[in-house]
């Protein structure tokens, strides 16, 4: 009887990896794609911060850390006495050094500051003992964390960008955005400042503008997900104040410059001003409401811009931005008389305040704005220029009453 046939030992030429090193290569290949793939991307906003809450002195190498515990108790015990929360309310912790800590000092290394507090829109109504931070306008990228320690810097490499580290030297080491104000949960948001490229600004990048108008046509801001609360308007004040809504659309905006910068000869909105006035006489198709100017109610800053239907090819420099549009309370104010424009201003803020179903809305996207809405032939007539102040407003639902 004959031995049975054995199977070949050698693999065929054409499978030998030492004989096609570019098999290996597409496996090493391939197998970086999927560690790329399982990599967390992630979401990149601009913005600025305006938070309040409480803050203590950590050490790192203590098993337990006190300070953390005050910070979050304060916070859940002042929840309900914040005037001008950012809503939906999310608790956001920032990792800062600790100014009294000597870094040259080996043993000082282990010292950090915690803050935890909420995003805010003004400073007014705060609850006793709060420290406030403001942090300009910043690229961040933020991530889904589900593990403290979590290689966020090999995350942001991967993704393409690079940490801001002056920014993070001046204002926070790390941000953390929880969506429960005593509990991590399974997973939150991780927030890490990062160098902006010139790639994603919108002048050089026309798809991005694109998403973005995509975006806010798929937003619905104005429309509350749940039963509206009751309107307590007096019959002699209805009229008192106009509610409208503007649509999102594209601006080009003269960017934000301190007051007494704004106006001088060379101020950026003097400039915006001369640009402005050009571009108007050459538009065929003008918006009812073309410019608006706006800016925080602490007054650091302002900023001018003007509707676009279409990116213009020449803007001396400026930038082009996404205006948010939505809700706004509005009423006539005297042009350049500072009393009178505080006293529609605070009239504004009391209607919105006694409606019963509206709240004033300030972000970090949606300031209070004024426009100069009489034609400049009347101006001769009346002696006077007419403005709208516009104060960002949302519906309020049944439950915050």
């Amino acid at each position: 009887m004959s031995d049975p046939a054995k199977k070949p030992a050698r693999q065929p030429e054409s499978y030998s990896p030492k004989a096609k090193p570019e098999i290996m290569k597409l496996a090493e290949q391939a197998e970086q794609q999927a560690r790329e793939e399982a990599l967390p991307q992630p979401t990149i906003v601009t913005k600025q911060f305006l938070l309040a809450g409480f803050e203590a002195p950590i050490e790192l190498k203590d098993e337990h850390w006190p300070g953390m515990d005050f910070v979050k108790a304060a916070l859940k015990a002042s929840l309900g006495k914040f005037e001008n929360p950012v809503r939906p309310m999310r608790f956001i912790g920032l990792w800062e050094a600790d100014p009294k800590a000597d870094y040259r000092k080996k043993k000082h290394h282990s010292r950090r500051l915690y803050f935890y507090g909420v995003e805010v829109t003004s400073l007014e109504g705060l609850p006793a003992g709060c420290v406030t931070k403001e942090f300009p306008e910043q690229t961040f990228a933020f991530f889904r964390e589900r593990e403290h320690g979590s290689p966020k810097y090999d995350w942001l490499a991967a993704a393409g960008f690079e940490a801001d580290k002056r920014f993070m030297e001046k204002y926070a080491l790390d941000m953390e955005i929880f969506d429960q104000v005593d509990d991590d949960g399974p997973e939150w948001d991780v927030g890490m400042p990062i160098l902006a490229p010139e790639s994603y600004r919108p002048k050089t990048k026309p798809t991005i503008l694109n998403m973005a108008q995509e975006a806010n046509q798929m937003k619905t801001i104005t429309q509350p997900a749940a039963k509206a609360a009751p309107a307590t308007i007096r019959m002699k004040v209805r009229n008192a104040v106009r509610i409208i809504e503007l649509p999102a659309c594209k601006m080009v905006s003269s960017g934000r410059s301190p007051w007494d910068k704004a106006f001088g000869p060379d101020g950026p909105l003097s400039r915006f001003d001369e640009w402005m006035t050009a571009f108007s006489q050459t538009c065929t198709e003008r918006l009812l409401i073309s410019d608006l100017m706006w800016g925080p109610t602490s007054g650091a800053w302002v900023e001018w811009a003007y509707a676009v239907a279409e990116i213009p090819d020449d803007m001396d420099g400026f930038e082009v931005i996404d205006f948010p549009g939505g809700l706004f309370a509005v009423a006539i104010s005297v042009d350049a008389d500072g009393r009178d424009h505080d006293r529609v201003h605070r009239g504004i803020q009391k209607w919105v305040k006694k409606s019963g179903c509206f709240a004033l809305d300030e972000t970090d996207q949606r300031f209070c704005m004024g426009t100069i809405t009489s034609p400049q032939c009347t101006k001769n007539v009346m002696g006077y220029e007419q403005m709208d102040l516009y104060f960002p407003i949302r519906i309020k639902e049944a439950q915050e009453q």
